[in-house]
């Protein structure tokens, strides 16, 4: 119940683990949730290059951050992005 503990926590897990992307996309989902739009598209982007750009969730919440920024040509391109992996064509078994 304590937010503040909690993002500590995982804060102090982000340093210690940089690579985790479980850490990562928790930590940058609160911050997202307090508005601090600019450091979770900061994480977001290290998410994508550890190869994290293939999951929808990941993607829609760094699509959500380049609207929240302003940044029309993020926009465009997390929304392809989105749009490609989101494709019935790649998820038709």
């Amino acid at each position: 119940g304590d937010e503040a503990a909690a993002n500590a926590v995982l804060v102090r897990h982000v340093a210690g683990e940089p690579n985790n992307m479980t850490a990562l996309i928790d930590l940058s989902q609160s911050l997202a949730d307090q508005g601090d739009w600019k450091r979770a598209a900061a994480l977001l982007d290290h998410v994508i290059a550890l190869g994290g750009g293939h999951d929808p969730q990941v993607l829609a919440l760094r699509l959500d951050a380049a609207r929240a920024l302003n940044r029309p040509d993020e926009v465009r391109q997390f929304s392809a992005l989105l749009a490609l992996v989101r494709s019935p064509a790649l998820t038709k078994q």
